[in-house]
């Protein structure tokens, strides 16, 4: 097979570059430590998401309750979206998360260039949109005129160029429009970094938020972004800001842990390796750095999302944020229980809790596979690149079945495993022997019922069925 240089050059230098970073990343700025310690989340989030830079929930509180009703009664936790006062108190009182979004124009500290450092005190937001909307405006005619000007002085080659007098009269009224830029520049950022502010205190110690949706683009760059981390967390240190990368490019520049690190799992369309190296990546981020991980996922179909998000769980996966839309009409804002991440979260809504309660793993290991995940035949089994294989001396191996295990532990010292079937539309009979001297307790969470479940364990094996592309918890106690 013919693969294009150019194609083959990039994958080798992201190959290198991975396997060059992994464990030897970029350490915390030493800042972090002079910041307020973050509180994490205390239930994982599954989380819904209505627009993209832009807000398409349900303006009308009425539709908007409407909404968390829904998400309530089918057990989808949290919603992503543009906040306001009436919202986060509709989201306390139905006990629904918010995730808040900080990429519309008006709270993106993007936009505004980070000028925290001159936000003022607000009492509400009230008028917040028409200010911002005017000052972008002033800005944005600047800029075209500015652009017009351009155009003018260096025309196209079909098109003459002004004479001397007209000339001089540009560059005149080129130099005037600059100068005005600066103070408008500021105007904008400053109402953007004021809006932020105002949304932090109000929202301190809210059971109603689950984080703040900072930042996720291609090409994360910390050179804004830790700036605003370090007042989001001064502001508000009880909430977790999520940042997220195409796959997982650039995380290592945001040195300031925002909390929460994340990338774009579309590996369905992508390509499964994609999948298996950044979650290896960001687990590594993750635990140097002392955050938990996040994905922004794309649907695929219910198989295809189930494993995407059990996998994701077993390397320490603690939100998923789905791209865009879900069970929710755009246009007559109609509830469809059929969509997708309806079913997903009737699959692990039973788990928000126990999920936040093991913590992040130490390790994730894979068995060899003879099936790929879209269940067809390996041309040579083995353990699927980027995977570490179980070691000799791992408390727990596999004797049948093709599944990742992330291996986490309790507060109270109680060992929890997370198994991830490595199929997406095939089962797997597991088999697992655990190496450890002495009397056992193995139990599996019974999500349908909401409990544990004792397992039967002889000669220190315990086995289960794994459904195609599920994932089951179990917790083990000496």
């Amino acid at each position: 097979m013919r693969i294009l240089p150019h194609i083959l050059l990039s994958f080798l230098v992201l190959h290198l570059g991975t396997v060059a970073c992994l464990g030897q990343g970029k350490p915390l700025d030493p800042k972090d430590a002079t910041l307020p310690k973050l509180e994490m989340p205390d239930e994982f989030a599954l989380i819904f998401s209505f627009g993209y830079v832009t807000d398409w929930m349900p303006k009308d509180p009425a539709k908007f309750e409407a909404m968390l009703k829904n998400m309530k009664r089918t057990g989808i936790n949290t919603v992503h979206c543009k906040y306001t006062d009436w919202r986060l108190k509709l989201c306390e009182q139905y006990g629904i998360m918010m995730m808040i979004d900080l990429a519309v124009l008006e709270h993106d500290l993007k936009q505004g260039k980070c000028a925290v450092e001159e936000a003022e005190d607000i009492k509400n937001l009230d008028g917040a949109e028409e200010k911002f909307a005017a000052a972008k405006a002033d800005l944005d005619t600047v800029n075209a005129r500015l652009k017009a000007i351009g155009a003018e002085l260096k025309p196209a080659k079909d098109q003459k160029a002004p004479d001397a007098a007209r000339a001089a009269e540009l560059q005149k009224k080129k130099k005037e429009l600059e100068a005005q830029k600066p103070a408008l520049e500021k105007r904008k950022a400053v109402l953007i970094a004021s809006n932020v502010k105002y949304i932090c205190g109000k929202v301190r110690g809210s059971k109603g938020v689950w984080g703040y949706g900072l930042y996720y683009d291609a090409g994360t760059n910390g050179s804004y972004l830790n700036h605003a981390i370090e007042k989001l967390r001064t502001w508000d240190p009880t909430h977790v800001s999520f940042v997220g990368s195409y796959r997982h490019g650039g995380l290592e520049t945001v040195t300031l842990n925002p909390g929460c690190y994340g990338w774009y799992d579309f590996h369905w369309q992508r390509g499964i390796l994609w999948h298996y190296l950044d979650m290896m990546v960001l687990h590594d981020i993750c635990k140097r750095r002392g955050a938990i991980a996040g994905n922004y996922a794309q649907y695929s179909g219910l198989k295809q999302d189930l494993f995407t998000l059990n996998q994701c769980i077993a390397a320490g996966g603690k939100m998923s944020l789905w791209f865009i839309g879900g069970p929710m009409s755009r246009e007559t804002y109609e509830w469809n229980d059929n969509q997708d991440l309806v079913r997903i979260a009737a699959e692990i809504r039973p788990l928000y809790k126990e999920l936040m309660l093991i913590g992040s793993p130490s390790a994730f290991y894979s068995t060899p596979v003879t099936k790929t995940h879209d269940n067809k035949p390996v041309p040579a089994p083995g353990v699927p690149r980027w995977f570490k294989p179980f070691p000799a001396d791992c408390s727990v191996q596999v004797l049948g079945g093709e599944a990742m295990i992330g291996l986490f532990k309790y507060a109270d010292g109680a060992d929890a495993l997370y198994v991830a079937n490595h199929n997406a539309f095939a089962p797997q009979e597991m088999k697992l022997k655990f190496n450890r001297p002495g009397t056992l307790k193995v139990a599996i969470f019974d999500r349908k019922q909401g409990a544990w479940k004792p397992l039967q364990v002889t000669d220190q094996t315990a086995s289960f069925t794994l459904d195609a592309a599920a994932g089951e918890l179990l917790k083990i106690e000496p």
